[in-house]
């Protein structure tokens, strides 16, 4: 029986298998974004399986194939099984490269090539141990030398920005040739049309009238980094735009895991603040909003 074409273009493709250690699909944060939307345009150019958790909702993924391979605890993170398992995975599937998101796993994937020859890729968000030493963790000096060597071995690297391939080429002296630029895509290929009718949505829906600028601030937020950027702005950022009184602005926060002190906002509705907690479409909120704030000043990653 003869192979259909879109068969046959999928044999005539790279084969690629992806590691992502954690649940992507649906997602919530920037870096769980990255990975799906990455995931999602790889699978159009090649043969791709992703390797991930059993959390995540794989009817998502359309364009790949998945294997729920990954323990949901944390110990997944040292499970010498998957050696021998994604060893075996990689020889039946006759793979040709493996990408692996974040350095975590380097201790795998060095165990795998070993066994394989296999192509190995880091696909990084952030230089990882900078974030976490922004965040006070106090082992961030171990995860500095475990992610500098992890980059020493690997066959390339793609790096979401040229400021962390420049730290990684300049600073740990990592081979420029096995660098990559790879940044948070936008796929949105032009000015939105349904801009006005996106602000009209969310202004009906929030009470906003059509003097008012719409402000707004996106992010996880039972994420530090995020948290203390919505500090700043309550804190901060808004104090001094309630000062302009010809100003007419409502700041928009959108974003699950507000933390329940902060009681959703409700202390300051009087201030101009609007808590949208986690929205559904993200999206209508870039199109319709005004101006994007994003007052984070540790751990920035996507």
């Amino acid at each position: 029986m003869e192979a259909k074409p879109e068969s046959k273009l999928k044999r005539a493709m790279k084969k690629i298998l992806a590691i992502a250690p954690y649940p992507y699909l649906p997602y919530f944060s920037g870096g769980q974004k990255f990975i799906a939307q990455f995931f999602h345009h790889l699978g159009h150019e090649t043969d791709l399986t992703v390797i991930s958790t059993e959390g995540n909702d794989f009817s998502l993924a359309t364009t790949y194939n998945t294997i729920p391979l990954l323990k949901k605890t944390f110990s997944r993170y040292y499970d010498l099984s998957l050696i021998k398992k994604i060893t075996a995975i990689i020889k039946e599937g006759d793979f040709d490269t493996v990408i692996w998101e974040h350095p975590y796993y380097a201790w795998l994937a060095y165990q795998i090539r070993k066994r394989t020859g296999i192509k190995t890729l880091i696909h990084t968000h952030n230089i990882e141990y900078q974030r976490f030493k922004s965040t006070g963790r106090w082992w961030w000096p171990i995860l500095k030398w475990y992610e500098r060597n992890c980059f020493k071995k690997a066959d390339g690297i793609f790096f979401i920005t040229p400021e962390d391939k420049s730290f990684a080429i300049n600073s740990w002296k990592i081979d420029t040739a096995r660098c990559f630029d790879l940044p948070f895509g936008v796929e949105i290929e032009k000015y939105p049309e349904d801009r006005l009718q996106c602000r009209n949505e969310i202004a009906a829906k929030h009470g906003i009238t059509a003097a008012e600028k719409i402000i707004l601030f996106n992010g996880l937020l039972n994420y530090k980094p995020n948290l203390d950027a919505l500090k700043i702005i309550l804190e901060q950022v808004n104090p001094i735009l309630l000062k302009k009184e010809k100003l007419l602005y409502k700041i928009i926060i959108c974003g699950k895991g507000l933390p329940e002190n902060f009681k959703e906002l409700k202390d300051y509705t009087d201030k101009n603040i609007i808590y949208a907690g986690f929205v559904d479409d993200i999206t209508l909120y870039f199109k319709g909003s005004d101006l994007m704030l994003n007052p984070v000043q540790s751990g920035g990653g996507v």
